[in-house]
């Protein structure tokens, strides 16, 4: 029985093949109440984590250890139970009662024990998924949050899965660490038995789609908050970190969200599913770098809140999905970018993380699922894994501002720069970033236009929209800053799901322009080498040393000096691909003419 229910893969299948979906089938009766009790739960720790906050888990046997994912598990039974409210056949409420959670092992502290044979499960609120946590004492030690509630009325059974356990005000001073609070250590899932009416049922609402792919329909994906970001590891001058975001359908089309591997359905008769990609921004004198990015979260169920749709695999008009801190981690979900074609939002399974093939990741195509293409992922060597990982010394600048900025990629989404959005938050903090007070709010869209509004265009700051004729979207930005007698050129080239690499750079100057104290910046990880910078015939070209470090989707490269010379328009080439193809765009350049320091409005 465990293996079939903790194994996402073959669960999926169980629950949405044959089977009314909670929430999916309409019931004569409006409003009905439904009896939960008894079942299992499974609560999943990362090591690391618990590290972090002075815990460790004692009492458990090794079988319960997954090494691959760093994940130590407490599996136990529930007893007791409480009633939910249906309308029209739809999850509505929590009403009365509570779970008793038994048969675990304890969190161990040296200030604070929590024992995990002793655990009582509340509903936080009739309106709301989430439950709170409660020890053998009465104390509030998590609440498990972002819920993803699925029902099998014929085995009557409802599994309540992939939610955050995070950490309260309580936990968080016992152990010491009151800036903890909000921090999600692990994950908790739980199976009860219910009682579900199969009183008159009849089709309902949202069951028959409008794809993308139909005349007149068009997907729009909108990403509407980034609810936290939490600081996943830090070692080694390394950190890591992670968001929960939200989105919500505001095209005219369903999107299908179907679990990889799960083939043969519509509207491509595959297992399409959208991306969500994640990055970390620099801002400070005028100049933007990004200092990290993600591999790839495959979304594999969206919950379907604000909306009267059930959650599945269809994102239905004007419904919101959440995915948090604890899925978008799990590396049994993480691939990589260099297997997403951007600009169409498809993923070439062929070699990719989950493939059967010799070396996973590279090489050719196995034909075939490696194990159930979820937990069977390859191992890995450290915490860092397809985790957006960043040099701490590029996050502990005081004087900066810090952008978290996430992005789903969507097949057929008209608009990609709604898809993306973004935050400030505060590398300073321990655990969860974007705590405490003067943060920027949630903004949408992406930081490249923060830096410089898209509609920008003067003598000093562009951001342009690279032309690439339907190859995906590319922009070109600068920013003209006096830096002592000098001006500060800031460039950067961000590659958006632009699907061709980018290998050279050229914008020409005045007649004798000159320059001086070349910086350039990448993400980590993102390259080996820097780009170099040449000035020939007034010409000022970068380029990567070797291919490997040609810019890539989803990532950013800048390139920054000081010249004497007051900015003049220019016109910069891109080359991209295999160096045959070029793209022009304008910007501006050093004129040559550095007696007139104090043109151009900067008097």
């Amino acid at each position: 029985m465990a293996a079939d229910f903790w194994g996402y893969g073959l669960v999926m299948k169980r629950f949405a093949v044959g089977f009314c979906v909670f929430m999916a089938c309409s019931i004569v009766s409006a409003t009905e109440q439904w009896n939960v009790w008894g079942g299992s739960a499974v609560f999943s720790f990362n090591e690391g984590h618990l590290e972090r906050m002075g815990l460790t888990l004692q009492g458990r046997t090794s079988d319960h250890f997954d090494p691959e994912y760093r994940s130590a598990k407490a599996i136990g039974t529930m007893a007791g139970g409480f009633k939910i409210s249906a309308v029209n056949g739809n999850f509505n409420s929590y009403d009365s009662g509570e779970l008793k959670f038994s048969g675990g092992p304890k969190l161990v502290g040296q200030v604070a024990t929590i024992d995990f044979s002793q655990l009582t499960v509340r509903p936080v609120a009739q309106d709301s998924l989430e439950l709170d946590l409660f020890d053998a004492n009465g104390n509030h030690v998590f609440r498990a949050t972002h819920t993803h509630l699925l029902m099998d009325v014929e085995k009557g059974s409802m599994a309540l899965r992939n939610m955050d356990l995070s950490v309260t005000p309580w936990l968080a001073e016992a152990i010491g660490h009151k800036d903890a609070v909000d921090f999600v250590p692990g994950a908790l899932d739980i199976e009860v038995a219910v009682d579900v009416s199969q009183n008159n049922q009849i089709e309902g609402a949202c069951t028959n789609p409008n794809w993308p792919t139909d005349p007149g329909f068009e997907a729009d994906v909108g990403l509407v908050s980034i609810n936290s970001v939490q600081q996943t590891a830090e070692s080694g001058g390394l950190v890591a970190a992670t968001p929960s975001a939200t989105l919500v359908n505001e095209g005219t089309a369903d999107v299908p969200w179907w679990t990889k591997f799960d083939d043969g359905n519509p509207p491509y008769n595959n297992d399409q599913h959208p991306f969500l990609v994640w990055s970390m921004y620099k801002l400070k004198d005028g100049r933007l770098d990004q200092v990290g990015f993600s591999e790839v979260k495959h979304a594999f169920f969206t919950v379907n809140t604000a909306c009267d749709c059930s959650g599945g695999h269809i994102l239905w008009l004007g419904c919101e999905d959440t995915y948090g801190v604890g899925t978008n981690e799990s590396r049994g979900s993480l691939g990589f970018r260099q297997f997403i074609d951007p600009d169409k939002g498809i993923w070439r399974r062929c070699g990719s993380a989950w493939d059967d093939s010799p070396v996973p990741g590279v090489g050719q195509c196995a034909g075939e699922v490696s194990g159930d293409g979820n937990s069977d992922a390859p191992p890995t060597g450290d915490a860092y894994d397809r985790r957006m990982t960043m040099l701490s010394s590029d996050v502990s600048d005081p004087d900066a501002e810090y952008l978290f900025q996430a992005w789903y990629v969507v097949r057929d989404d008209i608009n990609i720069f709604n898809t993306m959005g973004f935050r400030g938050v505060d590398p300073s903090q321990s655990f969860t970033w974007t705590n405490g007070a003067g943060l920027t709010p949630y903004s949408d869209g992406p930081v490249f236009d923060y830096w410089i509004p898209a509609t920008k265009g003067t003598s000093t700051q562009i951001n342009a929209l690279v032309p690439t004729g339907g190859a995906g979207s590319m922009k070109l930005g600068v920013n003209v800053v006096v830096e002592g007698d000098m001006f500060r050129y800031n460039y950067a080239l961000m590659a958006f799901d632009f699907n061709g690499e980018v290998s050279h750079v050229e914008i020409p100057g005045g007649l004798g322009a000159a320059f001086s104290d070349y910086q350039f910046a990448a993400p980590y990880a993102a390259t080996t080498a820097d780009w170099t910078a040449d000035l020939t015939d007034n010409v000022f070209a970068f380029a990567p040393t070797v291919a490997e470090d040609n810019l890539k989707w989803g990532r950013m490269v800048t390139f920054s000096f000081l010249s004497p010379d007051v900015p003049v328009a220019s016109t910069a080439t891109i080359t991209a691909g295999n160096g045959t193809t070029t793209y022009e765009v304008e910007t501006v350049a050093p004129s040559g003419l550095g007696d007139q320091i104090f043109a151009n409005n900067f008097d």
